[in-house]
């Protein structure tokens, strides 16, 4: 972290501040440091704990009806 400049995660909220890593932790270490966060259903809403995989999206949608 300390060479880093950007750090960028796809988990679902609360992961990172369970690994300690996240954006206050990472400015001690690094006071340059820029984090981004993507999540599935983002930072808060009915759905927001839920990882965003490829199959969830699918079936929510209903795609998976189509292709099985």
């Amino acid at each position: 972290m300390r060479v880093s400049d950007v750090v960028i995660d796809n988990y679902r909220p609360g992961v990172m501040e369970a690994l300690e890593l996240d954006y206050d932790r990472l400015h001690e270490i690094n006071s340059q440091i820029v984090s981004c966060s993507i999540t599935g259903f983002g930072a808060s809403g009915h759905h927001h704990k839920r990882p965003g995989f490829d199959y969830i999206a699918h079936t929510m949608t209903g795609l998976m009806t189509r292709t099985g």
